[in-house]
């Protein structure tokens, strides 16, 4: 598996965020998502789970959003 590096603006993280985790192989983005200080959510399932599931993928992003 390769990796791209992505350009980004400075600063980008000092704005509020959050991790919605879909399953085990993201639980170290999630870790690192909050020893960032970011809101977390788990939505049970897996890679692209947003396309299985949309409107509770939807559901768990407006949370995550308007919740503090």
């Amino acid at each position: 598996m390769s990796s791209q590096h992505i350009p980004v603006p400075d600063g980008w993280d000092d704005h509020p965020c959050a991790y919605l985790l879909f399953g085990p192989p993201y639980e170290d983005l999630a870790a690192e998502a909050r020893e960032r200080g970011w809101r977390v959510a788990h939505l049970p399932g897996a890679h692209l789970h947003q396309i299985v599931d949309p409107a509770g993928t939807a559901r768990h992003l407006v949370e995550l959003a308007t919740t503090s």
